[in-house]
């Protein structure tokens, strides 16, 4: 028999109703939101916490008519700072004392996420369980019920004789009708599937304490109950927790990263992005993003994937989403570029869900020049926002890497306080990665800008965490792009560490590795250099140049296989009447170049531990 742990001294509060507020956060709130925010809080937290430590303030009427009239969302960030360093101050523990002088008094204990551990993919033992609901529950749970005001039926007239108050005996000789009034009861009750639903609500902002298995019959209450499944008054009840669930009672568990997405399959956003990446970083993978530039590559890249189980990035250079448009329309102004990239967005958006897998849409490089082509596709991110709540593109890259530092910081920042509302994410870049692409030649530069320093990676790290944690950065190590002869390029993915731990030590973080970090110039790397990256915190390796490669043989080994066969349209070796139609396809002849392409990001998607991960 499986063994059971008792967790106790846990207390449920059934107190009187008390309604939410709207309000503005003055400050930082970890699991609330950043300064600015405007949520519904409740009105005691406010009342007691928020508003005396000037930690929030009140919306007036006018304000809550003005954002409504916009079609702001109202609503509380459960994730913010949750997975970055909490700040030094939290909020303060309320004792007992406080509470049992009036039921008004709510109780607030502020906790800090504990340190991400590996997740065995096995059920929960009772002592693992046990330990995670010592960490993450409050020692307090808040339930709200109507109290019931009863006015009691008038009391039988009492002989002056029977022993009670002189004015109860007197009320009672001379006939009058005595009311008392009851107010301890509450309408409804609160039952232990009440409770296990709250502690399921805390326990999913955890990943592994998401695993922790309760159900009703787990809770019981120390103090014996009218009903020994529910409380039925107002105030303060112990609880006894049980865990039951023993790693030997169930076969394994097979969990995979959709089991953290909202979002199963299609164009994922905002926080399930973020939930994406610390996945990879947890079960030490890193997501391929494949340049695209027509709809045929986008097939090839859904393809592998699917195929793979494993999902995929999607991104658009500004040369790539001009190419979507077609080469015939003119880019003076990034027009080609903004309407390529929108039709892209769309496209893809249409057919992903199709494949099952979830997909990250992005577009790369954005050089100080390509800015306008940012700004055009931020518009439409803006405008979808408004229409769908969420933005056209997942993220980002804006790469300013050629600039001085101090400007490429602070207009990086600038960017993210715009992406920072919709929670979309933005990449960018520090240190140079060499070579050439999309029309930014950095062939000639001194070895020694190619490697990033950790200072610039803290520096980076400290403007742009107070806006949002939806980031990452490129961090040069060597990378090129394009392909060269081996040992050519010289590779130092030990500095990602270095830059991890100087950060983490700069700022106090849990986590070993705070930032998340991709890889540039990937073509023609070694599967152990992806892997070194991929252990110091690469969650996206881009693909590029081996792809186009793979696309074109495809296609190449088909026009010399069928040589005889497209030079005319009729007549082939088969006869000089014979029509040649099936061999001039383009649906044929494009399909092997789709074959070929997606054969080699099946590749890819092995070498960086993608395959499987769903």
């Amino acid at each position: 028999m499986p063994g059971r742990q008792q967790i106790r001294g846990k207390k449920i509060l059934a107190k009187d109703v008390n309604s939410t507020v709207k309000v503005r956060l003055l400050q930082d709130v970890p699991r609330f939101g950043r300064e600015g925010t405007i949520l519904p809080v409740a009105a005691g937290l406010m009342r007691n916490n928020f508003f005396p430590r000037k930690m929030a303030e009140y919306v007036t009427a006018a304000k809550l008519k003005e954002l409504r009239k916009n079609d702001l969302p109202l609503e509380r960030d459960y994730l913010f700072m949750n997975n970055r360093a909490a700040p030094k101050e939290e909020l303060p523990e309320v004792d007992m004392a406080s509470i049992e002088e009036g039921l008004q008094t709510p109780i607030l204990r502020q906790y800090s996420a504990p340190p991400a551990e590996p997740i065995d993919l096995e059920l929960l033992s009772p002592e693992r369980s046990t330990k995670l609901l010592s960490m993450i529950l409050p020692l307090n749970l808040n339930f709200y019920r109507t109290p019931i005001t009863i006015i009691q039926a008038p009391a039988q007239k009492m002989s002056p004789s029977i022993s009670a108050g002189a004015s109860l005996s007197a009320a009672a000789s001379q006939g009058k009708e005595i009311k008392r009034i009851q107010t301890t009861d509450i309408y409804g009750s609160v039952t232990t599937a009440d409770i296990v639903a709250n502690l399921k609500a805390i326990l999913a902002e955890d990943e592994e304490g998401a695993r922790v298995v309760l159900s009703p019959e787990d809770i019981s209450f120390v103090e014996d109950m009218e009903e020994k499944d529910r409380v039925k008054r107002l105030g303060i009840f112990e609880i006894d927790i049980m865990t039951s669930h023993s790693i030997t009672d169930c076969q394994s568990v097979n969990m995979g990263a959709t089991d953290v997405l909202s979002r199963k399959s299609g164009v994922i956003v905002g926080d399930d992005v973020l939930k994406l990446f610390n996945y990879a970083q947890e079960h030490k993978f890193a997501i391929p993003a494949i340049n695209v530039t027509s709809s045929s590559t986008v097939v090839a890249s859904l393809e592998a994937a699917r195929d793979a189980k494993a999902p995929i990035i999607l991104q658009m250079s500004q040369g790539g989403a001009a190419y979507f448009a077609g080469k015939g329309v003119a880019n003076g102004n990034q027009e080609a570029s903004i309407a390529g990239g929108i039709a892209a967005a769309h496209y893809i958006r249409a057919v992903a869900p199709a494949y099952g897998i979830p997909v990250v849409l992005h577009t790369d490089h954005c050089a100080k020049k390509l800015l306008p082509w940012l700004d055009g596709l931020l518009d439409a991110d803006e405008k979808y926002f408004k229409e769908h709540g969420e933005p056209l593109f997942s993220s980002h890259m804006i790469d300013l890497s050629e600039e001085e530092v101090d400007f490429n910081i602070k207009t990086t920042a600038k960017y993210l306080k715009r992406a920072a509302p919709m929670k979309q994410w933005l990449e960018m870049e520090i240190g140079i990665t060499g070579g050439e692409e999309d029309g930014v030649n950095n062939e000639d530069v001194d070895n020694n800008s190619l490697y990033t320093q950790p200072e610039d990676i803290l520096a980076i790290y400290k403007a742009l965490s107070p806006i949002s944690p939806y980031f990452s950065i490129a961090a040069g190590f060597g990378n090129v792009h394009g392909v060269y002869k081996p040992g050519n390029v010289k590779l130092h993915p030990e500095l990602l560490g270095k830059h991890q731990k100087y950060v983490k030590d700069a700022i106090g973080a849990k986590e070993d590795k705070p930032v998340f970090l991709v890889f540039h110039g990937g073509s023609g790397s070694s599967k152990q250099e992806y892997l070194d990256a991929i252990s110091y915190g690469v969650v996206k390796v881009n693909l590029d140049t081996d792809l186009q490669y793979a696309y074109l043989t495809g296609i190449r080994d088909y026009v010399l296989k069928k040589k005889d066969y497209i030079m005319s349209q009729v007549g082939n070796p088969d006869g000089a009447e014979k029509p040649n139609k099936k061999s001039y396809d383009p649906r044929v002849w494009v399909r092997e170049g789709e074959k070929t392409m997606s054969a080699r990001i099946a590749e890819g998607l092995k070498d960086f531990n993608t395959a499987g991960q769903l």
